[in-house]
C-alpha cells in the first residue's frame, strides 16, 4: 500500500513537497518515496521542478521519473542532464497504461533498493 498525492501544477508540487502553503499541515510527513513528473506542468514545468528538487539536499535523493508524451531527444537529454531516474514516454493506449503503472511499481517497490529520503 502506498499513498498516492496528485499535484495540479509545478508551483504546487514544490509547495507539496516543502510544505508551505495549503500544504502546511504535512509538515510531519514524509517525503515521497517516488515522483512521477509531467514536462508539460503549468505555472513552473518539469525541469525547472526537477533541477528545484535536485539542487535541494532534503529532496535531492528522491527517483524523479519524467512521465511524459515528448519522444524528442533533446528533452530526454536535457532530463538526464538534470538528475532524473528515468525518462518514460506516455503510453497510448489505458491497457497499456495500467501495465506501465504495475511495472514501475514492482520495480521501485521490489527490485530495487533506495537510501532513506533526507527529512
Amino acid at each position: 500500500p502506498a499513498d498516492l498525492h496528485l499535484v495540479s501544477d509545478g508551483e504546487e508540487l514544490m509547495d507539496c513537497l516543502f510544505c508551505r502553503g495549503k500544504f502546511v499541515k504535512n509538515k510531519d510527513l514524509s517525503k515521497p518515496a517516488l515522483i512521477l513528473l509531467d514536462l508539460n506542468m503549468p505555472r513552473k514545468d518539469g525541469w525547472e521542478v526537477l533541477a528545484e528538487i535536485k539542487a535541494t539536499a532534503s529532496l535531492r535523493r528522491i527517483p524523479v521519473i519524467i512521465f511524459t508524451t515528448s519522444r524528442e531527444e533533446e528533452d530526454i537529454t536535457r532530463s538526464y542532464d538534470l538528475g532524473a531516474s528515468s525518462y518514460i514516454t506516455k503510453p497510448s493506449t489505458f491497457d497499456s497504461l495500467i501495465g506501465l503503472i504495475e511495472t514501475l511499481r514492482k520495480y521501485w517497490t521490489q527490485t530495487v533498493t533506495l537510501p532513506m529520503p533526507l527529512q
